[in-house]
């Protein structure tokens, strides 16, 4: 039989290192680049290389009432980008993970209706969206483009939702700096 006991995959050397990565995502980042760059890591490494290198960053913005496109992994059109720039809470899947603060698993764009955004000659793909919180606020979400049919278990959904959490922190930290400094975005 292939498979590792609890035992054998608590200890084996690629679980110390998404342990170590997860701990570190919790740190203050340099920049966006960084914390949207060690997610992406952390997050195909626990999931096996499940998604496609494309990943979105939205932070909240309470005021305007929806989610502000701030960083992107991958491959995507202009006018994609354009039209993606802004997403208010309850649209798509990115919007309502704002809302629920939980963590959405879309398996095919084509068969769940809350994946609103449709573009012409979009392929079947599927999407992992993690809210990022802190304190029990969404602060953002992060949004991964699956592979059509991707499923995952109660175990790494969870997971995920961790990973928002510590993101979450992490993001807060970068905010207030920039707050204090009065630095931009």
């Amino acid at each position: 039989m292939d498979t590792l006991t609890e035992t054998e995959a608590i200890t084996a050397p690629g679980y110390c290192d998404i342990k170590q990565s997860f701990a570190r995502l919790g740190e203050k980042p340099d920049s966006l680049v960084g914390l949207v760059d060690a997610a992406t890591l952390l997050v195909n490494a626990f999931l096996r290389n499940d998604t496609e290198y494309r990943v979105m960053l939205y932070l909240a913005d309470k005021k305007a009432g929806g989610l502000r496109l701030m960083e992107t992994r991958g491959q995507f059109s202009r006018e994609f980008l354009q039209e993606e720039a802004f997403v208010p809470f309850g649209q798509c899947l990115c919007g309502l993970a704002a809302v629920s603060g939980e963590v959405l698993i879309c398996r095919n764009c084509y068969e769940d209706p809350r994946h609103e955004t449709r573009w012409y000659g979009m392929g079947a793909h599927g999407h992992y969206v993690i809210p990022l919180l802190y304190s029990d606020c969404v602060l953002g979400v992060l949004t991964f483009y699956t592979q059509a049919g991707v499923d995952i278990d109660d175990m790494q959904k969870a997971f995920l939702a961790r990973v928002g959490m510590q993101i979450g922190k992490a993001l807060f930290l970068w905010l207030q700096e920039r707050s204090r400094n009065r630095a931009p975005f």
